[in-house]
């Protein structure tokens, strides 16, 4: 079963993000699945997840991300659409504590509707792993009474129900582009299972002869490597059912689909110079934003690195860049867009004047 939390489906239209490149760009705007409360890709996992949440009787939604996590954002606003008390887990070093007092980006929507939020240090996190951590909030929600029946939707909302939400998407894809499919699709990737539902809603329709080939997915890690995601996915499909053509391996099927790069620059959640000014040309080119830590990450990886390694793949081709959303998360890089310069500790300009001018109107003087 399924809710109908999400807004579907979403547009595909051109994407002119550079006159230069070899190929036709579109873009799919899964940013468009709702308003800034859930928009995004988690919002059509949770679409799943808590309907399964609901079905259980569940009273209590846990989940667990980053600081500035959309999915944590989502799961906290959609869990409050449909009754049910969130509480979500957020990896925070001490010196970002302020963070969650500053109510900025995904952190006040999560606050806005009475999230209860924890928190947890990367040492913590790294040490337990999410599924201790969000077993020890279950484990003391039911000891002081808090909660009955809590739900615990993974990272990400990425598992095997979650996914659904992306065979689904796959098959909507398939139903707009009424047989002009791309020839690539490009995302990011941070806990797999976006790419996971992508990749078995396409290879499920060459299999049943919908499609005569899959597109290619293009899959930019955010964190970890190529290898752990490889396994992610082949874990998430298992976990919902697939079984590969008989004299296949499942790897093999899926890596014939997908290649994953690692994208991640600096680190999950760090930016670039070089990624931040990439975002900024694409919303003055564009009219499109796209996030830090996501969206912008991947398509500057993918067209300065992968585009320029592999240009005689992707030449004449289309290729459609899945925007999974995350904007929230623009407003926790305000300082590092603008890049003030000062003068006597006075902040005097900054790099986005330089694009975007403030005016006074003056009414005394003619021009």
């Amino acid at each position: 079963s399924r809710l109908r939390l999400s807004s579907r489906p979403t547009p595909v239209h051109p994407f002119p993000v550079s006159p230069s490149l070899p190929f036709h760009l579109l873009v799919k705007r899964d940013d468009q699945t709702g308003g800034p409360e859930t928009g995004g890709n988690k919002i059509r996992k949770l679409d799943f997840l808590l309907a399964d949440a609901l079905r259980r009787d569940s009273d209590t939604v846990v989940t667990i991300g980053g600081i500035m996590s959309n999915h944590c954002r989502a799961s906290a606003c959609a869990a409050r659409m449909v009754g049910l008390e969130p509480h979500v887990i957020l990896r925070t070093r001490e010196a970002e504590a302020d963070r969650l007092h500053g109510l900025v980006g995904n952190v006040l929507f999560e606050r806005l509707v009475g999230a209860t939020v924890w928190t947890c240090t990367p040492g913590s996190y790294g040490r337990f792993g999410s599924a201790a951590l969000t077993a020890r909030v279950v484990e003391t929600l039911r000891a002081d009474g808090t909660a009955q029946r809590p739900y615990v939707v993974p990272v990400g909302g990425s598992n095997g129900i979650g996914s659904w939400g992306y065979v689904e998407a796959a098959a909507e894809l398939i139903d707009q582009m009424g047989g002009h499919m791309p020839d690539h699709v490009v995302l990011a990737t941070g806990s797999g299972g976006t790419m996971a539902g992508l990749v078995l809603g396409f290879i499920l329709a060459e299999e049943a002869g919908v499609l005569e080939r899959a597109p290619t997915v293009h899959a930019v890690g955010v964190c970890d490597d190529p290898e752990y995601f490889y396994n992610t996915v082949s874990s998430i499909v298992t976990e919902m059912g697939y079984v590969p053509p008989e004299g296949k391996e499942i790897m093999s099927v899926l890596r014939r689909t997908v290649k994953v790069y690692q994208g991640k620059g600096r680190g999950y959640g760090l930016s670039t110079p070089e990624e931040l000014e990439f975002v900024r040309s694409v919303a003055v080119r564009t009219g499109l934003a796209l996030d830090p830590v996501y969206t912008g990450k991947a398509l500057h990886h993918f067209l300065n690195f992968v585009v320029k390694e592999e240009k005689d793949i992707f030449e004449g081709s289309t290729v459609l860049f899945w925007h999974t959303g995350g904007g929230l998360g623009l407003f926790d890089k305000v300082g590092e867009l603008q890049r003030w310069e000062k003068e006597d500790d006075r902040n005097i300009g900054g790099h986005l004047d330089e694009v975007s001018p403030i005016r006074v109107v003056d009414m005394y003087k003619k021009p």
